[in-house]
């Protein structure tokens, strides 16, 4: 499904190549730092087909300039009624849903509630003020494009595999993330 060869992907989650001068040293991962390889891949490509399909859907609804046509607004609303799921723990496909349900209703509340109410605003037309709830700072905890973010957290530990673990990455949440409304500060691994 991806278009590349199976040999060269099954190498590129088992193997570590580290060059040290002009010698290439290839290491085989352990079966734990193969998973978290393919983790770690498995998230970047949902991730960014996530970005794509966002992307087509934007293009494929976008108004374009055309001369002497009338231009009509394309519009497509989606709705999470359900919000965060809270587990007992919480496994990293769920934190994955979540998070994308959480995108999906923030775009919901940009586009829903604020634009129209800005609209009404412009039109002056009599309206009772809907009040929503902003989860942006919920959106930044988990994925932030500069800051520090539970998904860079998890990338560092990734990227690390031989050191990299639970601890390590309970310790720089705990210290990276605590500024956040959105995060509760656990006393142990697995609160």
């Amino acid at each position: 499904m991806l278009g590349v060869d199976l040999g060269i992907l099954v190498k590129a989650l088992t193997k570590k190549s580290s060059t040290i001068g002009s010698e290439v040293i290839v290491q085989s991962l352990t079966l734990e730092q193969s998973y978290q390889a393919r983790d770690t891949f498995a998230k970047h490509l949902y991730s960014n087909l996530f970005s794509w399909i966002v992307n087509k859907v934007n293009s494929a609804i976008s108004l374009s300039e055309a001369s002497n046509k009338k231009q009509q607004l394309t519009f497509i609303g989606l709705l999470d009624i359900f919000g965060f799921e809270i587990f007992l723990q919480n496994s990293f496909e769920q934190l994955c849903i979540n998070y994308a349900n959480e995108k999906l209703q923030q775009v919901f509340n940009q586009q829903m509630f604020h634009m129209e109410q800005e609209e009404y605003v412009r039109e002056n037309i009599s309206w009772q003020n809907i009040k929503f709830q902003d989860n942006q700072h919920t959106i930044d905890l988990i994925e932030h494009p500069k800051n520090s973010s539970l998904f860079r957290l998890l990338d560092e530990q990734f990227m690390l595999q031989a050191s990299g673990n639970d601890s390590n990455l309970l310790k720089n949440c705990n210290t990276m993330l605590s500024h956040s409304k959105s995060y509760k500060r656990p006393d142990k691994l697995g609160a």
